[in-house]
């Protein structure tokens, strides 16, 4: 199948989120937990492996994937070289001035995914703060954020070849 595919970063995540939600009744099966501090190894790995292949793999073939750079891993807090990361708005509450939220983990706390797990990058100092923190996932407009050299390139939107 050849062609473009034009989509956006939310819509990813969405699939991504959609797509966990159905595994839930064959994880239940397999007794394998998926909520909150019940989820461990076995979840996380499916989580890596769906957000993987359906976000990173996206961006990468896209038309923003020209900026290259290392993408940070879902469920792993930033290392030092990763350039490529998810981040968002929030309609819930905002965010410090020169703070981007990155995207460390969607888990599930009162009902399937609805929290997304989140640290700060401070654009002044060019790092990430030592905190965790979290917001609800239904408040989140997800974007790609690239990092080069202190200097950040977002987009919402993206066409990805097929």
């Amino acid at each position: 199948m050849d062609g473009k595919w034009n989509t956006s970063v939310q819509e990813l995540i969405d699939i991504f989120s959609q797509s966990l939600k159905q595994l839930i009744p064959v994880m239940d099966k397999a007794h394998i937990k998926w909520r909150g501090n019940e989820a461990y190894d076995d979840w996380d790995e499916i989580k890596r492996v769906l957000f993987s292949n359906i976000v990173v793999n996206s961006i990468v073939n896209s038309n923003i994937g020209i900026y290259g750079g290392t993408f940070a891993r879902f469920s792993a807090y930033p290392k030092e070289g990763d350039s490529i990361f998810i981040s968002f708005d929030s309609t819930e509450h905002k965010l410090p001035d020169y703070n981007i939220p990155i995207l460390l983990d969607i888990e599930s706390i009162s009902e399937p995914f609805d929290v997304v797990k989140y640290a700060l990058y401070s654009e002044k100092e060019n790092n990430f703060g030592d905190s965790i923190n979290t917001i609800s996932s239904s408040s989140c407009q997800f974007k790609v954020v690239f990092l080069e050299r202190g200097k950040i390139i977002q987009h919402y939107v993206l066409t990805v070849d097929l």
